[in-house]
């Protein structure tokens, strides 16, 4: 077993739910140390001086599995051990492109599961 915190896609209600279909729900927690960029139609965080919102789920080593291959890990998102403690997927943000959210809640749950 493993713990995850979620940030986007993947929080209850919003599209990529059904994933973590089978985990335990721990709680709604706020992650100090990241910033949420939004990416388009999902968001991405990266370290820094703010503070993501999120949920923290123990999920199987299946769903672990799972979860790295639609998050692209390592290609495109990259699963780091926060405190020892859990796994979150983090991107490096364009400055160009990617807009700081400064509240660090993702709100926007129109995505397209391609999966």
């Amino acid at each position: 077993m493993a713990k995850v915190f979620v940030y986007g896609t993947l929080k209850k209600d919003f599209p990529l739910y059904h994933y973590m279909q089978g985990s335990k729900f721990l709680e709604s927690k706020e992650v100090k140390g990241l910033q949420m960029y939004d990416y388009g139609s999902f968001p991405i965080v990266w370290p820094g001086n703010g503070v993501v919102h999120g949920e923290l789920y123990e999920v199987s080593e299946e769903t672990l599995a799972v979860l790295d291959r639609i998050e692209g890990h390592p290609r495109f998102y990259e699963r780091v051990l926060v405190n020892k403690d859990f796994y979150v997927y983090i991107k490096k943000p364009d400055p160009d492109y990617d807009v700081l959210i400064e509240s660090g809640i993702w709100e926007t749950p129109e995505y397209e599961d391609v999966y």
